[in-house]
């Protein structure tokens, strides 16, 4: 994505609005902005909850990854 152009919006964000944002494509959506999707490899994933990281231990011991 275009750093100034993500900078300029976050400028523009209450408080409430920087806090209730997760990821930027959602921010960036909102504003009427466009999004794209890219390529990428299927193993890289986010790992923000516990099932996450026992998925990652799982593929782990499996050497899938």
């Amino acid at each position: 994505f275009y750093l100034k152009q993500f900078s300029d919006i976050q400028k523009n964000l209450s408080k409430d609005e920087t806090d209730s944002y997760m990821e930027a494509g959602r921010m960036y959506l909102e504003k009427g902005l466009r999004v794209g999707i890219v390529p990428g490899d299927r193993n890289n994933f986010k790992m923000t909850t516990e099932f996450d990281i026992a998925f990652a231990e799982f593929l782990l011991k499996k050497g899938l990854i």
